[in-house]
């Protein structure tokens, strides 16, 4: 945004520079007309100084008349450039922050997904545990029922991976996020000597690290 003001400045700035020209040439051009004739009036047909005085303001009067039509048109065009390119830049700049709320998403749901994948894992080793350890046979139905019923799977969260892959692997400031995301993805969600607080710690970080990433790609890409 700071460059698109700067090119309007200096837009305008070319544009006074050349109106100014142009005023100064055409009263330059209409005193030197006016003087020729002045000069050489016994072989033009105007008889009399107040003639050629009558016939400088005219010409002056159509010099200035065009360039003022001339300048209307100018800053008519210039204006309706403005308008373009300003729309363009929101046009720009909605698509960018469409693309990173569906990132924001697909991390969260991301996290989501691999969160219950984790705490289902430990369920399941808590539940295997408790029944090898137990003689009570009520309690071993009542635990097996319950390993049954729990599904353990983080397919969204392969999904959402790949479809965060897929949109990022082209943008080098993203280069850390998809770093991060694959050593959520293979490293800490699989492995069971993680404990809780650390294991959250590297959510925070992740949901961290993708804030950073969204926010600097719509300020870069303002600029721009």
């Amino acid at each position: 945004m700071h460059n698109d003001l700067l090119e309007y400045k200096n837009k305008y700035r070319k544009l006074i520079i050349y109106i100014l020209l142009t005023i100064f040439i055409s009263l330059i051009f209409g005193g030197i007309l006016s003087w020729s004739i002045y000069y050489f009036k016994t072989f033009s047909l105007i008889p009399n100084q107040s003639d050629i005085i009558s016939l400088f303001g005219s010409i002056s009067s159509g010099i200035i008349g065009g360039v003022g039509t001339i300048i209307a048109v100018l800053l008519s065009i210039s204006k309706t450039d403005e308008i373009q390119r300003l729309h363009e830049l929101e046009y720009k700049k909605e698509k960018q922050q469409l693309f990173s709320r569906e990132i924001m998403d697909l991390i969260s749901k991301y996290i989501t997904d691999i969160s219950g994948y984790y705490y289902g894992c430990r369920r399941q080793v808590y539940l295997q545990d408790k029944l090898n350890s137990t003689t009570n046979e009520l309690e071993k139905i009542t635990l097996k029922n319950e390993l049954e019923k729990l599904t353990i799977n983080r397919s969204t969260a392969i999904e959402c991976r790949y479809s965060l892959i897929l949109r990022l692997q082209d943008i080098k400031s993203a280069e850390v996020l998809l770093k991060y995301l694959n050593k959520v993805h293979n490293q800490i969600s699989i492995n069971e000597d993680i404990k809780e607080k650390e294991f959250n710690q590297h959510i925070e970080n992740l949901l961290a690290i993708t804030y950073n990433f969204c926010r600097s790609y719509i300020d870069v890409s303002a600029l721009n």
